[in-house]
Order: C-alpha cells, then sequence, then structure tokens
C-alpha cells in the first residue's frame, strides 16, 4: 500500500508538470510491473505514464482521482489487458475512463481475437488457455461482442484490426503515436514467416458525449 502510495504521488506530480507547461498526457494502463513511471526514450512508449495493477487499479475510481484531475487524458491504451476482467469490469472501465478522456481524447484497446481462423491460437488465449497469462483471462472477444459493449455504453469506435465471421482478416493503418500494439499484424515477429500467425482484436474509442 505505501508503494502505491508513493508512485501515485509520483504519477500525480508528473501529471501536474504536464498540465503547467501544456504537454499531452498518455496513459498505459497494465504496462506491467517496472521501476519507470514513464517511458523513456527511444521506447515503444516513450514519454507515456506507465501503469499497472499494483499502481493503478484501472477498475477502482479511486485510484483514478488519487492521479488524475479532470478530463485532461489525451491518450489511453490497454494492450492484452481487458480480457483478465469480467464484461462488467469493462463496462466500469469506460465509464471511468470517460471523465478522463479529454474532448479530442482516444481510447485504443487490444485483446485476443475470438474469430481468428487458428485453433491454436485460441487454445493459447481462451481463458484457461495455454498461452502466458490465459489462465487468468475472463472472456475471448470477438468484434462483435466487444463492439456491442462500447455501443452500449455510448461510444464511438473503429475497428482497426480484426477477424470476421467467415474468417476474413480486415486491417486498417494505424497511428502508433495513438499507443503501439506489439501483437499485431505487423508487429509481431511471429507473424514474420507466416503472416497472421498472431493478430489482436484491436479497436480505437471516443465517448459519445464527451465530458467539457
Amino acid at each position: 500500500m505505501l508503494y502505491k502510495r508513493r508512485i501515485q504521488k509520483a504519477l500525480a506530480r508528473e501529471v501536474e508538470q504536464r498540465l503547467s507547461s501544456g504537454k499531452p498526457i498518455k496513459l498505459v494502463v497494465g504496462a506491467g510491473p517496472g521501476t519507470e513511471i514513464v517511458g523513456p526514450p527511444d521506447s515503444i512508449h516513450e514519454e507515456w505514464l506507465l501503469t499497472d495493477h499494483a499502481t493503478l487499479d484501472a477498475l477502482e475510481p479511486a485510484d483514478w482521482a488519487n492521479i488524475f484531475d479532470g478530463a485532461t487524458l489525451s491518450r489511453v491504451f490497454a494492450e492484452h489487458v481487458v480480457e483478465h476482467w469480467t464484461t462488467d469490469g469493462l463496462r466500469v472501465f469506460l465509464r471511468i475512463v470517460k471523465g478522463y478522456l479529454s474532448r479530442n481524447g482516444n481510447l485504443r484497446i487490444a485483446v485476443p481475437d475470438g474469430f481468428h481462423p487458428d485453433p491454436a491460437y485460441i487454445e493459447q488465449v481462451k481463458p484457461g488457455g495455454t498461452g502466458p497469462g490465459a489462465y487468468d483471462h475472463k472472456v475471448l472477444y470477438n468484434y462483435q461482442t466487444l463492439t456491442k459493449i462500447f455501443v452500449d455504453e455510448n461510444w464511438d469506435y473503429e475497428l482497426l484490426e480484426y477477424f470476421d465471421e467467415q474468417q476474413g482478416f480486415h486491417s486498417r493503418s494505424w497511428d502508433r503515436a495513438d499507443g503501439f500494439v506489439e501483437r499485431a499484424a505487423l508487429t509481431d515477429p511471429r507473424n514474420e514467416q507466416k503472416p497472421l500467425t498472431y493478430t489482436s482484436l484491436i479497436l480505437d474509442a471516443r465517448p459519445r458525449n464527451p465530458v467539457p
């Protein structure tokens, strides 16, 4: 608890400094444990604020309030995080984030793709699957089930990468500055020998009625 409070105070100071200097505030949710709270130079998350469950419980409103004040976040990014929550947990997350995104802010989410056609992929990523961390997966989303939650919670979205129910693959270019997805068709090294070996269901989203 003392560690969490110390890190949250350091993050809050960083946020205050960025607000006073006019620098954008970009947040990675579920960056993994580490000593850095800001992405180092030349890293994939350079200048992003880095958090994990030990420093920011993304489903706990009090944790957000300890660090952020109002609609100040320009970008929020979560890669292979929300599948560790229930669908109700994702809804809670969207309701919290809505209050902290700036008017032109963007949320990018990447999750394992439940419509991926390779049974070996599904075996790895399904709840209780064989892949790293899959023992804790709660949901295997496809583009239909994921986007329904965003629609229900009054968010607009844009699908960036996904398989459809006919096993057709869809992708569109995305700006790495809005969140670099490591497990994607064009970025995952597993795809160098065999394309689409490992892809993600990726979307960008914005609240339909952003906080003023």
